[in-house]
């Protein structure tokens, strides 16, 4: 198990139910992924997926830590995950697989264009 995903259940069991009803349309599309991400992880052994879904994962967590800095992000998703139904966890699978190509190939473009020629 990943550190992301052992604080998120650590959480899970710990802390209180957040209100999550001033949740941002882009803050609760971060956490969609991060579910769909965390949901992820606790189904696969391959230590190699485990390691780019935890990037995944910490990729749209930095999004919501550089959106609201000092916000119990951790606190917040355990609710989300607690609360979000099944349903709609797969109904964004799609999407936040093609931000995490797109953002992939961001970096893989950066990383290319900075190779001496």
């Amino acid at each position: 198990m990943s550190l992301f995903a052992a604080l998120a259940a650590v959480a899970a069991l710990s802390a209180p139910a957040d209100d999550l009803s001033d949740l941002k349309p882009q803050d609760k599309a971060d956490m969609q992924c991060m579910a769909v991400i965390v949901v992820a992880l606790g189904m696969t052994e391959d230590q190699a997926q485990r390691a780019a879904m935890a990037t995944g994962a910490t990729f749209f967590f930095g999004r919501l830590q550089g959106r609201t800095p000092g916000t119990n992000w951790l606190a917040r998703f355990s609710t989300y995950i607690r609360t979000e139904p099944v349903a709609d966890l797969d109904a964004n699978r799609q999407r936040c697989a093609a931000e995490m190509q797109a953002m992939a190939t961001s970096f893989s473009r950066a990383g290319d264009a900075l190779r001496p020629s």
